[in-house]
């Protein structure tokens, strides 16, 4: 009960502007001689002024975050006040983090950014482009939603005379929709899927009722069948996030060589 009381009147004094100064270098939170001020909550959770939508300080998400920093400290100074800090665990623990922390940043230091050009991921995805074989039939879709179908049929109609998703979305406030991108028959609902799928490239769907009772008409961009081999434009992020990890492992296992060439560590198990 006592935790509670002083929790409470600790933020809502600073929250409520009863801090010593103003702007955002004050106080708004304090427990014991610890405290915190505007700027320094903002950051710590990530708040902007933007957060409330309105330009103004978002004051609910401000006291949130008080509230949990305060919570956070009174147990920290609790577990201190406890001489938890000289707890053998806790030792343990922090040991065990600063062996950890300190061996990854060597490694992370030494491996560097392993920057992948362009030339290396078209040679990667020359060697194996039997790995980014379609395993099923697909389609290239975009899709509207309308409220109702007069606007369904006027999006549809939209859509076939050549407009782009974007423009008719900018006309229509009640529509939503997005391009799906490369999707197969699992993607989708069994009745969506039998439309998409019935489509030719270019093809547009009429107004299919949903269950919510809104409209749904597809395009279809493109289409390809098992077996297409994906192109490199496709897999092109894919492929640079593997070389880079590749490059990497690499030379830490370089460091971890020359270091053990270096030490020379001994291993005596005795177990022969």
């Amino acid at each position: 009960m006592k935790f509670a009381v002083l929790l409470f009147a600790v933020v809502l004094a600073g929250l409520s502007g009863c801090g010593e100064s103003s702007g955002p270098d004050r106080v708004v939170a304090r427990v014991g001689r610890q405290e915190i001020t505007l700027r320094q909550l903002q950051e710590r959770y990530g708040l902007t002024a933007a957060d409330s939508g309105s330009g103004q300080p978002d004051v609910i998400g401000l006291e949130m975050a008080a509230r949990d920093w305060a919570t956070r400290e009174v147990l920290l100074q609790e577990a201190k006040k406890r001489g938890l800090e000289q707890d053998s665990l806790f030792l343990a623990r922090m040991e065990a983090l600063h062996r950890e922390m300190l061996t990854t940043l060597l490694l992370e230091g030494h491996a560097g950014p392993a920057e992948v050009d362009s030339a290396e991921v078209i040679k990667e995805y020359d060697l194996h482009r039997t790995e980014y074989i379609t395993t099923e039939d697909q389609v290239e879709l975009a899709y509207l939603m309308a409220p109702d179908r007069d606007t369904a049929n006027l999006a549809r109609r939209r859509l076939t005379e050549g407009l782009s998703l974007e423009e008719i979305l900018d006309s229509y406030e009640t529509l939503t929709g997005a391009e799906l991108g490369w999707v197969g028959p699992g993607d989708l609902n069994p009745a969506v899927s039998k439309t998409a799928f019935g489509l030719a490239p270019g093809g547009v769907s009429y107004p299919q009722k949903q269950d919510d009772d809104r409209y749904l008409i597809l395009k279809c961009r493109q289409r390809r069948f098992q077996g297409t081999i994906r192109p490199v434009e496709e897999v092109y992020d894919e492929i640079s996030a593997r070389l880079q990890l590749r490059r990497q492992s690499e030379a830490e296992q370089a460091l971890r060589d020359s270091l053990w060439a270096a030490y020379r560590p001994e291993i005596r198990l005795g177990l022969k």
